[in-house]
């Protein structure tokens, strides 16, 4: 009788500790799956940021050979915009 009990008590032990697994597990697959889609389009975000960098900095360069008001006019409001400093992520 007291192994019976034993057993049903272990069973029950072994079968909570199982389903804790499962559950892990897919949250495991889940959040990886996520993180690489952040990844990607974190990616994606800073290959166009370079690519914007890269005209403003032509344009730039453009309006210190030829001089333009509109052109004076579209480099204030854009410089007046950009954040002085990003955040770090951290891990």
């Amino acid at each position: 009788m007291k192994s019976d009990t034993l057993n049903g008590v272990l069973t029950f032990v072994l079968l909570v500790l199982v389903l804790a697994g499962v559950i892990l597990a897919l949250n495991v697959t889940f959040q990886t799956r996520t993180l690489r889609a952040m990844q990607q389009r974190a990616l994606v975000s800073k290959f166009n940021l370079e690519r914007v960098q890269a005209v403003f900095n032509d344009t730039k360069a453009y309006y210190q050979k030829k001089p333009t008001p509109e052109l004076a006019r579209i480099l204030q409001s854009v410089q007046t915009k950009t954040p002085n400093s990003s955040p770090t992520p951290t891990r």
